[in-house]
């Protein structure tokens, strides 16, 4: 049973089936070693969005709005997965 799991990036939501979702937040959680360099900081990165051909263009701000979004919805499933 694939759910599918609504991210909002910049005013646009996009629905990602769980699997592309944990991938997807695995590849942000890649792309936080290359904002950790302080000159990267400043720069914008594309993102692609599995399994679509979408492109993002993220800034360090963007990037920390993004990734805290898709850890709290990655929370919110891992607790509701754990057995009381």
């Amino acid at each position: 049973m694939d759910k599918n799991i609504t991210i909002k990036i910049d005013g646009s939501s996009i629905a990602l089936k769980q699997n592309e979702f944990w991938y997807f937040k695995k590849r942000l959680e890649e792309i936080d070693y290359f904002f950790k360099s302080s000159t990267d900081k400043s720069k914008s990165i594309l993102i692609n969005i599995p399994p679509t051909s979408l492109y993002i263009k993220v800034n360090y701000t963007l990037y920390q709005i993004l990734i805290k979004e898709v850890t709290k919805i990655f929370n919110t499933y891992k607790q509701s997965l754990q057995i009381k």
